[in-house]
């Protein structure tokens, strides 16, 4: 508690009508001992919400301290007061026994994190001395997270929007005319149905979608990103994060927000093709704000009709839904189906309009199965999977923030969701790096213990745990080791007992060819504001992440190869896509999924997939030496572990891959079988495959199956 008064700059505390103001220097005079440093203001309960104090400008907010009585929050009190604290900045409340479970609840619901009752060593705060009160009060304090996790407008002809100044060039010189009524009429009725229909988002390239903060402005240096440092022509879309969820409407974050609404509008007047979104929410939001709008289907069509006018009020093409998460963090497990009507009424409206609507959802499968309904692709254009932050320093091991393994177990999970066909997904990837600090400095491989505690903060972005990609590269400058992990296809690097999981232009690559190798809808970066945007850290020119993953999903091939040192993979090696022999095994992949990969002695193994769609995806996967797959078990085993097995793969039987030239491969991509069923030709390859013993060649299931099951004529 100590520490926390003696680091803080900037305190504000929340004071309540029955206190005398003459007592609140008295009050002052017991914190500034704690906090000799820090500058006071003091703020009465009831203007808290009309005060509209500047965001994250206090480390300290103290609540119902001053009081005689118990002062109750209510939401939109909670959630400006967390709007006003900075990152990782602490609450502190005086908290009734009789209440304090559904009171800190509320907390929750509204964006704090890691909250818990205080011992009596902070009992120098409480301010009203009568031990009765104090033995029915607690404190509590409570956290605001450190991060945000973890898009055409006609040009008005030179008019000041809405304000019906237009300036128009005669022969005579300049003239000026005022707007009315008449001049906003279209008499020629030329706005009709085709002119509202939506974009068809099948009919583009690939998207590539980059987050836009408004905070990063505020950075110091040369880490301060504002809109004039965004290349228009580099994304196809740009999402504006963060708005938020008031009432049933939206509303700005920060009070410049409706000045650089103007200024991302204009970089269309360069790039007319650009979107433009509004994200909503965010990890700092909370649920509150969106439990209490998606309540009812009245409070879901209000917030329909306000946020559409929004929108069009600041020239948006749609709307990016950043709740994290419905169901979870403090909302009821009815919000899960609730979301759905929420994005169902949306889209109806949207479509009508022509609005984009999108929405981010997580990395792990069972975040999000559990907050999530099925069939909620089904009203959304386009899905942003935030494909990182699967580790960081809160799992006390030196994990990567975004393997490319973890990466590809999440779209293959959600491929098979009704309606989330591939070209809706956008695989998320972070322009920044995970930190920890090692346990032991001489373990610094993925997967060695920590302390659970991030290294220091960048000297830009200011996080502890947390490192820019441009922050990276300049630690790379400082003599960090660079390392490479095969089995995760990522760099990382360490120096001393400091560590960061990261991604480069090379591990960027790999995701981006894997975007196309999945036919996914493009690439999402979190965020633009984090890449070198300068160029000048990383000296790969300017937004080096993002330039590399649009040169690969728009078809250019990849110049960027892996060249720093590459460790051993410890488990299962990379998967490949659509091998020619992987097809010869997935003709039937909805009677099973998995079928072991006879041509190298059942050393991998292949995985069919069926999109709901109906789009057949192969992915073969390598079992870690000296295991080899099982389809019995379903798994990799030992080879001794087979030995019951009806089809016996193991290292012993020949591999047969010579080249043959088969007048019977009329048909490239025919198999052809030997009189025998014991060995088959793969016309694509003209390579000859032989059986494992105790297997023959099903010449209608195209692969090796138990001898007893196929009648070889």
């Amino acid at each position: 508690m100590d520490e926390i008064f003696a680091c803080a700059k900037n305190i504000l505390v929340i004071w309540a009508t029955d206190v005398n103001p003459e007592n609140l220097p008295g009050f002052q005079n017991i914190i500034q001992t704690k906090a000799k440093q820090a500058v006071i203001a003091f703020e009465n309960a009831e203007m808290v919400i009309e005060s509209k104090r500047a965001s994250s400008s206090f480390d300290i907010v103290l609540f119902g301290l001053v009081s005689k009585r118990e002062t109750r929050a209510t939401t939109d009190m909670l959630n400006e007061l967390f709007r006003v604290l900075r990152p990782n900045g602490h609450l502190i409340a005086l908290v009734e026994h009789t209440t304090q479970l559904q009171t800190v609840d509320q907390f929750k619901m509204c964006g704090f994190t890691s909250c818990s009752p205080l011992d009596t060593n902070s009992s120098f705060l409480i301010e009203n001395k009568d031990d009765h009160v104090n033995k029915m009060r607690s404190l509590w304090l409570c956290q605001k997270p450190s991060f945000d996790i973890g898009y055409s407008v006609p040009l008005r002809n030179g008019s000041d929007t809405r304000t019906g100044q237009i300036s128009s060039l005669t022969a005579s010189g300049k003239t000026t005319w005022t707007m009315d009524d008449d001049d906003l009429i279209d008499t020629d009725e030329l706005l009709d149905e085709q002119d509202r229909k939506k974009p068809d988002v099948k009919s583009y390239s690939k998207r590539v979608i980059c987050y836009y903060t408004n905070w990063s402005a505020y950075r110091p240096g040369d880490g301060k990103f504002s809109i004039n440092d965004i290349d228009p022509n580099l994304c196809t879309h740009i999402i504006y994060s963060f708005a938020r969820v008031q009432g049933n409407g939206l509303a700005s974050t920060e009070g410049s927000d409706p000045e650089m609404y103007k200024q991302i509008m204009a970089l269309k007047q360069q790039n007319p093709d650009l979107k433009i979104s509004l994200a909503v929410g965010g990890w700092n939001h909370g649920s509150a704000p969106f439990t209490q709008m998606v309540a009812t289907e009245q409070s879901r069509a209000e917030f329909v009709e306000n946020s559409y006018k929004f929108l069009k009020e600041y020239g948006f093409d749609g709307l990016d839904l950043d709740w994290e998460y419905p169901a979870d963090r403090g909302s009821p497990p009815e919000d899960r189906g609730r979301f759905t009507e929420l994005a169902k009424q949306l889209s109806a409206k949207y479509q009508q309009e022509g609005l984009l609507l999108s929405a981010a959802t997580p990395a792990a499968p069972s975040k999000y199965d559990g907050s999530y309904e099925p069939e909620v692709c089904k009203y959304l254009d386009f899905v942003n999977i935030m494909a990182y932050d699967y580790s960081g320093p809160w799992d006390r091991v030196a994990g990567h923030n975004s393997p490319l393994t973890s990466q590809k177990q999440t779209v293959e999970h959600m491929i098979k969701k009704p309606d989330c066909t591939p070209d809706k997904l956008n695989l998320g990837m972070g322009a920044y790096g995970r930190t920890n600090n090692l346990a032991n400095p001489s373990v610094s491989n993925i997967g060695a213990p920590t302390t659970g505690v991030g290294a220091a903060a960048g000297k830009y972005t200011g996080e502890s745990g947390f490192l820019s990609y441009y922050e990276v590269c300049e630690k790379l400058k400082e003599g960090w080791q660079k390392e490479w992990s095969t089995e995760h296809q990522v760099p990382y690097a360490h120096s001393g007992s400091s560590w960061v999981g990261y991604d480069d232009k090379e591990s960027i690559a790999l995701k981006a060819e894997y975007v196309n190798e999945m036919e996914l809808g493009g690439a999402m970066f979190w965020a633009m504001d984090l890449d070198d945007f300068r160029g000048d850290k990383c000296d790969e020119g300017k937004f080096p992440l993002i330039n590399t993953a649009k040169e690969i999903v728009n078809g250019k091939e990849s110049s960027t190869r892996p060249s720093t040192t590459r460790t051993t993979p410890t488990t299962t090696g990379k998967a490949t896509h659509q091998s020619a022999t992987a097809k010869l095994y997935c003709l039937d992949s909805k009677q099973k999924q998995t079928y072991a990969n006879v041509s190298n002695n059942c050393q991998s193994y292949y995985e069919c997939l069926t999109t709901p769609s109906g789009q057949q995806i192969t992915i073969s996967r390598t079992c870690p030496s000296p295991l080899i797959y099982s389809e019995d078990k379903n798994k990799c085993v030992k080879e001794k572990e087979l030995q019951d097995s009806p089809i016996k793969c193991s290292t012993k039987f020949r591999a047969p891959a010579s080249s043959v030239s088969s007048t019977n491969c009329w048909d490239p991509s025919s198999v052809v079988v030997d009189s025998m069923c014991r060995f088959f030709t793969d016309c694509s390859t003209k390579s000859r495959y032989e059986c494992p013993p105790g297997s023959l060649f099903s010449s209608s299931l195209k692969r090796c199956v138990p001898k007893q099951n196929v009648q070889c004529w």
